[in-house]
């Protein structure tokens, strides 16, 4: 998590209510917290960001930004489907 609502860093609470509102969605979710340092323009392109990182932390879908590599309805999420039943 690079910001918080106002567009700040943001602090653990945060990441810990975002976590906790998906609550079944995800199996296991880890949210990382990130410090004033990673604010830029390149960190803000990036939103909103969704990135699916299996159980051996390889990258498998990145649905990141403006323009994603990759799209969050017709891969990401049926690439987490799959990790799921994994």
């Amino acid at each position: 998590m690079l910001y918080d609502l106002q567009m700040r860093p943001p602090k653990e609470s945060d990441a810990r209510l975002w976590a906790d509102h998906f609550p079944s969605v995800f199996y296991r979710r880890i949210v990382a917290v990130q410090t004033r340092s990673l604010i830029s323009k390149a960190s803000y392109d990036l939103i909103p960001g969704f990135q699916l990182v299996d159980r051996d932390f390889v990258l498998r879908s990145d649905a990141s930004g403006h323009q994603p590599r990759h799209s969050l309805t017709e891969h990401l999420f049926p690439r987490l489907a799959a990790e799921l039943v994994k």
